[in-house]
């Protein structure tokens, strides 16, 4: 039997700075996008997860740091919702 290990071309990707939040975590790190690409249509893309590097999870709740692993798979079932950017979302204006 002959196996073929046929490499999967490489596609070049840009690295965009993201912060998602899950019911109960904030997640900060770098999610990685072809060029063609916005976070969006990564986050709307077939793949289950999204895959995060340079990670910090916090407990949203008390803003703890809980962890930074250098590499992440986010279930995008788990997500609430996402953004381009670093940190705490900006508050609304007052009315």
């Amino acid at each position: 039997m002959v196996y073929s290990h046929q490499r999967r071309p490489h596609i070049e990707k840009q690295g965009l700075t993201v912060v998602i939040y899950t019911t109960r975590h904030r997640i900060e790190g770098t999610l990685h996008v072809s060029y063609s690409h916005r976070a969006l249509d990564t986050l709307n893309g077939s793949d289950d997860c999204l895959a995060i590097t340079a990670a910090r999870i916090y407990d949203d709740a008390t803003n703890t740091l809980l962890s930074q692993p250098e590499f992440l798979a986010v279930n995008k079932n788990e997500i609430v919702f996402l953004y381009e950017g670093e940190g705490r979302p900006p508050e609304p204006p007052a009315p």
